[in-house]
C-alpha cells in the first residue's frame, strides 16, 4: 500500500500543497477545463474513462434529474438558482467537539449540488469523513473522475477525528452522481431511508421537538430570519452580487452562502458553527470582530479554484448564550457584502422571499396572508398554520384544515400580496390530506385577486400535473402531464415565469414548458386547493425580480 494511503495526515498535507501549486500557476487542465474538473467518468480496469464530456449545446433543461436520484440511491431537491442538491447527514457520527456532542446539522451535512451546464452539470459538494474513511473515498473519487478542491476542518478538537472534503466534476451528472454513490458505500454515511432510533431523534439526527432557543431574538440582531432543521437553528446569508466559477454562475444553494448555524446546550446557551464567505478585503474585519465578541476563527481557507470574485472561507465556533453570540455574528455580517435579507413573514425584497411557516403562531395565517374562494361555496374554506411532526423543514406547515363544505368548481388560496412577484421561481412543497371530490395542490402567483392568478398543481387523485390559469374566475389549462406519486409524500411543485413563458417541475424534474399571456402583471404569490381537498404546504419560496 501507498504509504500516503496509511497516513490521511500526511496525504492530506500532499493535497493541500498540490491545489495551492495548481491555483498559484493559474493554470487549468489541458483540455481547458475548470481547474480540479475532471471529466466525470467511472474508469476502466485499464484506467481510461468510459464517458466523455459532453457538449454545451443542449439547453439545460433537458437534465433528467430522476437518473441522477436513481444514480446516488437517493432523492434530491430542486434549489433556487436551478441547483439540486442532495443532503446526506452523518447521523450514525457521534462527534464531541469541545465537550458539545454535535448534531449533524450543525457541521456533519454531507451534501452534493449539481447545476446544468450544456447537455451535462456542474457538481460540488463537501463530504463528512472519518479518518479511517477518508483515504478510500479519496482513491475512488479520483478513480472517478471526481476531483477535490479542499480538505479541511469546521471543528475544534473534535473526536473522533473528521475531515471535510470538497468535491467537484464536470460532465455527464449521472455518472458523477455514481462514482460519488461508490465512494460513499466505502463509508458508513446513513442511506436516506434510514429509520428513527431508538433515541427519539429522527434520521437525520436532531429531535422532532421544537427547538429550545429564543429565535425571534435572534432573528431581531441578525436582522433575518432562518429555519429550523434537526435541532439546529440555521441562518442562511448570500452574499451581494454574481459569483462564477467551472463557467457558471454559483448561487447561494450551491455552498457560496455564509452559514450561521445554532444548536442548543441549554439554559439559553447555543453551540455556534459554520463558515463566512468572504472576498480578500474582508477577511481581516470579519477576524477581528469575532473575536472580539469571543467567537473562535477555526480554519480559514478555499473552497472552490476558480471561482471570480475570489472567496475565502472561515469557520467558527463558540458556545455562549445564543443572542449574545448573534451579536457576534452580526459584528462579522456588518463587515461583508450580502444581499437583502428575507424574511420568513412575507414582504417585498429584491432578491428572494421564504415562508416555512415556523414562527407564526399555530391556528393562525402568516401575517399579511388572507383566505379568499374563487367561485366560492360552502362556509369558506378555513387555512391556518398547524403542527406537523413530518415537516419538510421546522415543525409547522400552512393548512386547509377545513373545507367548510366547499366543492365543485370551488378554488381555495391561501396568499399574500405582501410581495409583488413577476419575473423569477416560485417553488412549494406540497401534501395532499383528505378530499373525495379532489386533492393536492400547489402554488399561485401574478395573483391580481381572489379571480385571476395562474396554477401549477399536482393531484394524486387523478394521478395528473397541470397548469392553468384564471381569468375572472374561469380556469383555463395551458398544459398537463401524467405522474404516479404517492399522495402521502411531500412533493415540491416549481414554476419559472419570465415574460410569457412558464417552465413548471415537479420534485425537481421538467414537465412542461408553455407560453401565456392571459396575466401579464406583477402580482401576489400563495398556495391553492379545489373544493374539499385539504392539503398542507410548506418552504414556499419566491426567487426573482419583483414587478415594483
Amino acid at each position: 500500500m501507498d504509504p500516503y494511503l496509511r497516513h490521511p495526515a500526511r496525504l492530506v498535507s500532499h493535497l493541500l500543497v498540490a491545489l495551492g501549486a495548481g491555483t498559484a500557476a493559474g493554470c487549468g487542465p489541458a483540455n481547458g477545463g475548470a481547474p480540479g474538473a475532471r471529466a466525470p467518468a467511472d474508469r476502466s480496469e485499464a484506467g481510461k474513462p468510459t464517458a466523455t464530456a459532453p457538449s454545451a449545446s443542449t439547453p439545460a433543461y433537458s437534465t433528467d434529474w430522476a437518473g441522477v436520484d436513481q444514480a446516488l440511491g437517493r432523492k434530491g431537491e430542486m434549489q433556487p438558482g436551478e441547483v439540486y442538491k442532495f443532503s446526506m447527514p452523518r447521523s450514525d457520527l457521534q462527534v464531541i467537539a469541545a465537550g458539545v456532542r454535535i448534531k449533524p446539522a450543525l457541521a456533519l451535512g454531507s451534501w452534493l449540488a449539481f447545476k446544468p451546464k450544456g447537455n451535462g452539470a456542474v457538481a460540488m459538494g463537501d463530504l463528512v469523513l472519518t479518518e479511517q474513511e477518508y483515504n478510500r473515498v479519496i482513491a475512488r473519487l479520483q478513480q472517478g473522475g471526481v476531483g477535490q478542491t479542499a480538505v479541511h476542518k469546521h471543528l475544534p478538537k473534535e473526536s473522533p477525528a473528521i475531515w471535510w472534503t470538497h468535491v467537484h466534476g464536470e460532465g455527464d451528472p449521472v455518472k458523477i452522481a455514481q462514482t460519488v454513490r461508490a465512494a460513499l458505500a466505502l463509508t458508513a454515511t446513513p442511506p436516506q431511508s434510514a429509520p428513527a432510533s431508538s433515541s427519539g431523534e429522527n434520521p437525520s439526527g436532531g429531535s422532532a421537538k421544537a427547538i429550545e432557543l429564543d429565535t425571534a431574538a435572534i432573528n431581531r440582531v441578525l436582522g433575518r430570519g432562518g429555519k429550523v432543521s434537526s435541532g439546529v437553528y440555521q441562518v442562511s446569508v448570500a452574499r451581494a452580487g454574481t459569483i462564477k466559477a467551472s463557467g457558471i454562475e454559483v448561487p447561494a444553494s450551491m455552498g457560496t452562502a455564509t452559514a450561521l448555524n445554532f444548536q442548543p446546550t441549554g439554559g439559553g446557551k447555543a453551540a455556534i458553527n459554520g463558515d463566512f464567505v468572504m472576498t480578500a478585503d474582508e477577511v481581516q474585519p470579519v477576524i477581528a470582530a469575532l473575536e472580539a465578541n469571543g467567537i473562535q476563527v477555526v480554519a480559514v481557507h478555499n473552497h472552490m479554484l476558480d471561482e471570480e470574485p475570489r472567496l475565502f472561507f472561515m469557520h467558527f465556533w463558540a458556545n455562549d448564550e445564543a443572542v449574545k453570540l448573534a451579536r457576534g455574528l452580526k459584528a462579522g455580517l456588518d463587515r461583508i457584502k450580502s444581499a437583502p435579507a428575507t424574511s420568513s413573514k412575507g414582504g417585498t425584497t429584491s432578491s428572494a422571499e421564504r415562508w416555512n411557516f415556523d414562527d407564526v403562531a399555530a391556528g393562525t395565517l402568516p401575517s399579511g396572508w388572507k383566505a379568499e374562494q374563487t367561485n366560492p361555496s360552502g362556509q369558506g374554506a378555513q387555512w391556518s398554520v398547524r403542527q406537523d411532526p413530518r415537516a419538510p423543514s421546522g415543525s409547522q406547515v400552512l393548512a386547509l384544515t377545513s373545507p367548510r363544505g366547499a366543492s365543485g368548481g370551488t378554488f381555495n388560496l391561501a396568499w399574500t400580496d405582501g410581495v409583488s412577484f413577476q419575473d423569477g421561481r416560485v417553488e412549494v412543497k406540497v401534501k395532499s390530506g383528505t378530499g373525495r371530490e379532489d386533492q393536492g395542490g400547489g402554488p399561485v402567483w401574478r395573483v391580481q385577486d381572489k379571480d385571476n392568478y395562474h396554477i401549477a398543481r399536482w393531484n394524486p387523485l387523478e394521478n395528473n400535473f397541470r397548469l392553468y390559469c384564471v381569468r375572472d374566475g374561469r380556469r383555463r389549462q395551458l398544459k398537463s402531464a401524467t405522474v404516479d406519486l404517492p399522495a402521502e409524500e411531500w412533493h415540491t411543485v416549481a414554476v419559472d415565469h419570465r415574460g410569457n413563458r412558464i417552465t413548471a417541475y415537479l420534485n425537481g424534474r421538467r414537465m412542461f414548458e408553455t407560453t401565456d399571456s392571459t396575466v401579464s402583471q406583477a402580482g401576489g404569490i400563495g398556495v391553492w386547493t379545489k373544493a374539499d381537498a385539504a392539503s398542507s404546504f410548506d418552504d414556499v419560496v419566491v426567487n426573482g425580480s419583483p414587478g415594483m
